[in-house]
C-alpha cells in the first residue's frame, strides 16, 4: 500500500494516523488527509499529526509521507527500541521520548511516545493507544480554543496528562503499601513477605521511569 492509498484508506477511518489542523488566529480545527497538510502549513497553519506504528510494515509505507520532520534513526528507534525519556535537539525540531504507565493488575506496562516539535508541526508516533495520549485527544481542543495561543500548550499538554499518568498509578501503589501493612499487622503469612518484595521492586520501576522524566522537564 503506497503513502496515497494510506490517505483514502485513513479518510474512511483508517487509525493508522489522523491530521488535525490548528488555526491560532482563528481558533478554527479541523481534520486533514495526506494530499491537504503540506498546503495547510505552507498556509502558515499548524498541524499534528498523530501515527499508529504497532503495525510496522504499514507504518515504513506511511511515514515517508512526513519527510523533513524526523531524522531516520528516530524512526527506527520508535518502532523498535523500548519506552524510554530522553529529549534532543534537531535544527528544525524538537525532538521527546515519554514513556508512560499502562495498569495491567498490580503491575504496569511503559507506553513509548516520540513526539516531534517544529514550528508548524507535531509528529506523534506510538504502539497502540497510551492512556496519557488519549487523555490528550480528549481534552486538548477544548483548551486550544478556550487558552492556547501558540503550538506550545501542545507540549503543556502532554507533560500534564503524563504527569497524571504517573499519579493514578503512584496512587495504585498507595493502596498496595497499605494492603501489605494491614497484612503485617495481623497474622503474617509467607506469602506477605513476597508480596512485599515484589511491590518493592515495582517501586524502584517506577522511580526509574519518573526521575528521567523529571530530569527532561526541567
Amino acid at each position: 500500500m503506497s503513502p496515497g492509498n494510506s490517505g483514502q484508506q485513513a479518510a474512511a477511518g483508517d487509525p493508522l494516523y489522523t491530521i488535525v489542523e490548528l488555526d491560532f488566529k482563528t481558533k478554527q480545527h479541523r481534520k486533514l488527509t495526506l494530499d491537504e497538510f503540506r498546503q495547510s502549513m505552507t498556509d502558515g497553519k499548524f498541524v499534528w499529526i498523530d501515527v499508529d506504528v504497532a503495525n510496522i510494515e504499514e507504518a515504513r509505507k506511511l511515514l515517508p509521507s512526513f519527510e523533513g520532520m524526523y531524522e531516520p534513526e528516530i524512526i527506527e528507534d520508535a518502532l523498535t527500541r523500548e519506552p524510554a525519556t530522553q529529549i534532543g535537539r534537531y535544527d528544525d525540531f524538537l525532538h521527546l521520548v515519554l514513556s508512560g504507565c499502562r495498569l495491567a493488575g498490580h503491575k504496569f506496562d511503559l507506553e513509548r511516545v516520540d513526539v516531534m516539535m517544529g514550528e508548524l508541526f507535531m509528529l506523534t508516533l506510538h504502539r497502540g493507544q497510551p492512556v496519557f495520549l488519549e487523555a490528550v485527544r480528549k481534552q486538548y481542543i477544548a483548551d486550544f480554543v478556550r487558552f492556547a495561543q501558540s503550538p506550545s500548550f501542545l507540549l503543556y499538554e502532554l507533560w500534564d496528562h503524563l504527569i497524571d499518568n504517573y499519579l493514578s498509578v503512584h496512587k495504585r501503589f498507595e493502596e498496595r503499601v497499605e494492603e501489605v501493612q494491614a497484612s503485617l499487622s495481623g497474622e503474617v503469612e509467607d506469602k506477605v513477605f513476597a508480596e512485599a518484595s515484589e511491590l518493592g521492586s515495582d517501586l524502584l520501576h517506577l522511580r526509574k521511569v519518573v526521575l528521567p522524566a523529571r530530569a527532561v522537564l526541567t
